[in-house]
């Protein structure tokens, strides 16, 4: 099994639980979200590293930035899809001043991704 075929494979089983969970215990579910995310800084740091070795492994292995952000492409527009009933009710919980405050490294993050990527169009 390949790191990708493991990536695929823990994706799969993770997302098979969490749907049979929200179909058939959507409590259970919740409460563990709950509890995995009351620690925001930990999960943070956390999914930050895993994201950072997942990019690493994708790259080790053929894929260009260019790939992974299609692929970006196809996975936002099925998270907007799902979202799109909350969408209104998360937008009253926000407030412009404090989305950048609190998101500063996830928005530096983006920008060097996307400056990436800009150079790999253009480069290509």
């Amino acid at each position: 099994m390949t790191a990708i075929d493991t990536i695929a494979t823990i994706v799969i089983a993770f997302s098979l639980v969490k749907v049979l969970f929200i179909l058939f215990k959507p409590a259970k579910w919740f409460t563990f979200a709950h509890k995995m995310y009351k620690n925001t800084m930990l999960i943070q740091a956390i999914l930050f590293i895993l994201g950072g070795y997942v990019l690493w492994i994708l790259i080790n292995n053929g894929f260009t930035i260019i790939d992974i952000f299609a692929v970006m492409a196809f996975m936002a527009l099925l998270f907007a899809f799902g979202l799109a009933p909350y969408v209104s009710k998360m937008m009253k919980i926000f407030k412009p001043k404090d989305v950048l405050r609190k998101n500063w490294l996830y928005t530096v993050i983006w920008i060097l991704l996307l400056l990436w990527g800009i150079v790999a169009l253009v480069v290509s």
